[in-house]
């Protein structure tokens, strides 16, 4: 009867396991002393040798040889090695996983070992055991009768109870690496007189995935019936995978943002039967050398192909951002997840591409810093961006608005303004905004944008032409709250003692902005979001309106505090302090009329 390559190849030695070799040394020299621990616990991943090392340790308690054990030629290791060994018995939790099954191993533990010289409990899938199952096992498990051991082999460990991994010695099984199934497999196409090529066996310990059992596995679907050779194109076939100039010609299609290129790449490989799960995981790895073309220098040794396709990698990774790198990664590993458990992985793939390349459409780290990134390149490519609002009044209509409100008494010449209605479209446009004729002061001429500034200020003075004049005099003094408003008259007039320092802080500031604007210019984003508030010790205080524009601005604090040091010659530390509510809506506002000005209307989406 034909026996399965991973069955026919298992390990019957410790000198056979591969990749554990930690393992190994812990277990032979316990074997050698005779400091036998009464319950073990093997954990790792699938294929990686639990139960060979389990059953190959309990041959060496059971060996009869007196020289290495498990010498693997004796009566008791070839008893074990054929399973007919009374001695050793192997229990599957995952089937056996109730109190009763238990019961029955608690019972038959006080028998003596009938052939060998030790009793070998393996239990295999132990995580799968139910609670009540466990807490039978527990005591046993603590304090068995003497010439007993427990093995314990599970997957995942985390699903045992603390009093159960408290009470065994753990050892962690690791992921074999590649080079050394590598090595597994060429052995075996030896023995078995297939030669191979050497990127086919590279090919096969990749989707091995650190499991020695799935590359035998695979290799036994690739080796072709009656033939001799394997060939890496018979491994692509089966396996589903695309080949290199496929991932090539999608990575290009993906930095030149030609969605219906990838889509047509996508069905190509699905049409031809291939698997997109795989296809996927491949892609991914295609990033990871993206990634590492960066940094290494002999990409050939690194990614196990052709001095010709390493340096195409080579050139590819060189015209991509690592921001893209890195997303893509992020992307396509989430939907290779979410793929294993759908009937829908192709759809997810799409829409892991669409996010990709349309960052808008996605609001994780790496969407945004694509898309500060394209505004980088946008702003350096000299495309004009509008930093000042003609909504918001300048500092110099605000004094003269003040004069004008000092002269509203004289308003003599205000008659002398009626034959100048020739400005008739200034009027037009401003029809709009003029507040209802009810809430204008009574004045015969046209009301202009100075009279409808001044509007609110003439009740002050109508009060006293009114008849009750002495009325007025009677309450400030008995009602004493009328001095409180000079006060902050008063107050007001405090800052502007104080501004010509502010100006002088606001300056300098001004003159580093334009300097950290030439060395990076998405900072532009930043304009008449910032000001300068004080200037104490060794720090320069200013003040910014969200705490987006505070990250922006602190993560080029260096920039700031280098053109501060050039232009006031001391070393200060650049602080952000965040401004009230109403200034940093008024900013953000801006800073989105900015974004739309940039992009173009309706490119900006903004969630509420």
């Amino acid at each position: 009867m034909y026996t399965a390559l991973y069955r026919r190849y298992r390990p019957r030695t410790f000198d056979e396991m591969v990749g554990q070799e930690h393992i190994v040394k812990i277990l032979q020299k316990q074997i050698r002393t005779g400091e036998i621990a009464h319950a073990y616990l093997f954990c790792g991943t699938r294929g990686t040798g639990k139960t060979s090392a389990a059953r190959i340790f309990a041959k060496g308690v059971n060996c009869l040889s007196e020289g290495e054990r498990p010498c693997g030629h004796c009566e008791n290791c070839e008893s074990i090695q054929n399973g007919t060994f009374f001695d050793v018995i192997e229990i599957d939790a995952a089937s056996n996983n109730r109190v009763e099954n238990i019961r029955e191993l608690r019972e038959s533990v006080k028998y003596p070992p009938a052939a060998g010289k030790c009793k070998v409990y393996i239990i295999d899938e132990v995580h799968m055991l139910s609670t009540a199952a466990f807490n039978a096992l527990l005591k046993t498990l603590e304090e068995p009768p003497e010439q007993v051991v427990f093995i314990l082999a599970t997957t995942e460990p985390h699903k045992l109870p603390a009093t159960i991994l408290s009470r065994c010695l753990r050892l962690d099984f690791r992921r074999v690496p590649e080079a050394k199934i590598r090595e597994k497999l060429r052995t075996v196409c030896e023995e078995l007189g297939i030669t191979c090529e050497e990127s086919a066996l590279s090919l096969i310990a990749a989707n091995g995935d650190g499991s020695v059992r799935d590359a035998l596995s695979i290799l036994e679907q690739c080796i072709p019936a009656g033939e001799k050779e394997l060939l890496r194109s018979d491994v692509v076939e089966i396996l589903g995978t695309a080949g290199e100039d496929v991932m090539l010609e999608a990575t290009d299609m993906l930095i030149d943002r030609d969605i219906p290129g990838v889509m047509q790449i996508i069905d190509r490989i699905s049409a031809d039967g291939k698997d997109i799960l795989q296809f996927t995981r491949d892609w991914i790895f295609h990033f990871r050398n993206l990634m590492m073309s960066r940094f290494a220098e002999r990409l050939e040794d690194i990614f196990d192909m052709s001095c010709e396709n390493a340096e195409k990698v080579r050139a590819q990774g060189q015209r991509m951002d690592m921001g893209l790198i890195s997303a893509a990664i992020h992307e396509l590993s989430a939907a290779a997840n979410q793929a294993r458990y759908s009937t829908q992985p192709r759809v997810l793939l799409e829409m892991a591409v669409v996010k990709l390349m349309e960052p808008s459409l996605n609001d994780d780290r790496e969407a945004l810093v694509q898309r500060l990134t394209r505004l980088e390149q946008i702003i350096e490519s000299g495309i004009p961006v509008r930093t000042e609002k003609p909504e918001k009044p300048t500092t110099e209509e605000k004094p003269n608005i003040k004069e004008e409100k000092t002269k509203e008494p004289p308003q003599e010449p205000s008659p002398a303004d009626k034959p100048a209605p020739k400005a008739e479209p200034e009027p037009e446009k401003m029809a709009e905004q003029v507040p209802p004729v009810e809430d204008l002061p009574p004045w015969e001429m046209p009301p202009t944008e100075e009279m409808m500034q001044a509007a609110f200020i003439p009740e002050e003075e109508e009060a006293p032409t009114a008849a009750p004049t002495p009325e007025k005099p009677e309450k400030t003094p008995a009602e004493n709250p009328a001095p409180q408003e000079p006060e902050p008259e008063e107050v007001s007039e405090e800052p502007s003692e104080e501004d010509p320092h502010r100006q002088e802080l606001q300056q300098i500031w001004d003159r580093a902005f334009k300097k950290a604007v030439g060395i990076r210019a998405s900072l532009r984003l930043l304009e008449h979001d910032i000001q300068a508030l004080d200037e104490k010790k060794d720090v320069f205080i200013v003040s910014v309106p969200s705490t987006i524009k505070k990250n922006m601005l602190l993560q080029s604090g260096d920039i700031f505090e280098a053109a501060l040091e050039e232009i006031t010659g001391k070393k200060l530390k650049l602080k952000a302090e965040m401004g009230n509510r109403q200034d940093r809506e008024k900013q953000m506002q801006n800073t989105l009329n900015q974004l739309e000005e940039l992009l173009g209307p309706g490119k900006l989406k903004v969630k509420e």
